[in-house]
């Protein structure tokens, strides 16, 4: 935060080098070659898309030494970096969604509201800090011990345990999804891309429901109704899969399934950990987010030991486990009574 100037020149200056400043020399756009060499790489390897071995001015460069194009681009772009150029364009199109649907309101807002709209835009040079007692430094002590209380309390790991489960699954996913459809089925990675759509729609439907029924239901019956819906999703992958059933659909549709609980549940289990002491509300929500992270990256690698070459029974079962482990850890934090919150 800058001293004396409130968050907005920190937040400005953050977004200018981390959005503006890569792309001044390079603008964004499909048709630069850089971003498809990228995008093949990012397929090859997503951690490492400038690792790839490039014809640079006739040698062999890793295309990190020769390119400064960001990767994010070619993380979007790689399940179509081979397709053809109409669905390569067609893929982009989501990122003019936010924009168009953004200036739409905007402007609506400030027809609406013109004469407050221009009171605003002038006044926002003089707008000052609204946090009137700013932390002066991080004590790292005070921080840690904030971290041993939590790991104390049973409702914290618990809630917070609850999350991390839903989050490994997630990550199993992530993990053997693409491998199972592009190394096993033999599927163009655009159609991977395109079933994927169901697991971000499952999600979103999770949490618009969650919006919907949160504060009616309470984070105490919410929990448990997300967890039984994945759970659900995770047997029903598991018995098509022992079933003999390998298809983009089966591998899909259940984890659609999973994604919708994990929607309904999530947004209840972080609430209900950052709130175990409100006091230290910054530190539940570090700590959370760590587990969270720690959790996927064990799921992602055990998938990756276990992944065979002919099914995803390394990702149904690891699925299924996160969503039994995300109900046991719920049921640490359950109220000792049994009321629902």
């Amino acid at each position: 935060m800058t001293p004396g100037r409130g968050r907005g020149p920190s937040l400005a200056a953050a977004l200018c080098i981390g959005l503006v400043l890569p792309f001044l020399a390079k603008p964004v756009h499909l048709d630069d070659a850089n971003f498809l060499v990228l995008a093949r790489g990012a397929a090859l390897d997503p951690w490492r898309p400038h690792a790839l071995m490039i014809n640079w001015q006739g040698t062999t460069e890793r295309a990190f030494d020769v390119l400064s194009n960001p990767p994010g681009i070619g993380w979007w772009l790689a399940p179509v970096y081979d397709g053809p150029v109409w669905l390569q364009h067609l893929w982009m199109l989501p990122w003019m969604a936010p924009l168009l649907i953004g200036a739409y309101v905007l402007g609506q807002r400030v027809a609406r509201r013109g004469p407050e709209a221009m009171v605003l835009i002038g006044a926002a040079r003089g707008l000052n800090e609204t946090n009137l007692t700013p932390i002066p430094r991080i004590d790292v002590l005070d921080m840690l011990r904030s971290y041993g209380q939590l790991l104390r309390s049973r409702a914290f790991i618990g809630y917070a345990g609850n999350t991390a489960m839903s989050v490994g699954a997630f990550f199993a996913f992530l993990a053997g999804g693409p491998y199972v459809v592009i190394e096993i089925l033999h599927k163009h990675p655009s159609e991977y891309g395109f079933f994927f759509v169901l697991i971000s729609g499952g999600y979103m439907t999770g949490n618009f429901a969650a919006n919907r029924l949160s504060a009616r239901l309470g984070v105490d019956r919410m929990i448990p109704l997300g967890v039984a819906i994945s759970t659900v999703g995770a047997l029903a992958g598991v018995a098509l899969l022992l079933a003999g059933i390998v298809t983009s659909v089966s591998v899909f549709l259940p984890m659609m399934v999973v994604a919708i609980g994990n929607g309904l549940s999530q947004p209840n289990g972080i609430a209900g950990a950052v709130s175990v002491n409100p006091r230290i509300a910054g530190a539940a929500s570090g700590l959370l987010g760590f587990g969270q992270m720690a959790c996927g990256a064990v799921f992602t690698i055990v998938v990756g030991v276990l992944q065979n070459e002919t099914d995803h029974s390394a990702m149904a079962g690891m699925i299924l486990f996160a969503c039994v482990g995300s109900f046991l850890f719920y049921l640490l934090a359950r109220p000792r009574g049994g009321s629902a919150a």
